[in-house]
């Protein structure tokens, strides 16, 4: 009702402004009527790769970082992260669906 209530009084003012005003004012006008109804949602934080992995990749910037780094170990542990993010990843998509279908 409030939206339609709105939209009332765009159409009387509508007369008198251009388009992109027009424009501008009903698109404010759902955005503020879809606010007032369904509220805000704050984006929820998805962990689709592991602490260990992080603690690994924070590992290698700090080895690349470092001058003289053995280039045997860095590339081992590139190889090693390359895996397990790949890994993580492809497991975390069964997990969401497996989670949407028991809500």
């Amino acid at each position: 009702m409030k939206l339609q209530n709105k939209f009332d009084l765009l159409k009387d003012e509508a007369e008198d402004l251009d388009v992109n005003d027009v424009c501008e004012r009903l698109t404010n006008t759902i955005l503020d009527c879809a606010l007032e109804t369904a509220g805000k949602k704050d984006p929820q934080k998805i962990d689709k790769i592991s602490k260990e992995t992080f603690e690994m990749m924070k590992k290698r910037r700090e080895m690349k970082n470092t001058i003289g780094i053995q280039h045997i170990e860095y590339t081992e542990l590139c190889k090693t992260i390359r895996k397990r993010m790949t890994n993580e990843i492809l497991a975390h998509s069964p997990k969401m669906i497996q989670k949407t279908l028991e809500d």
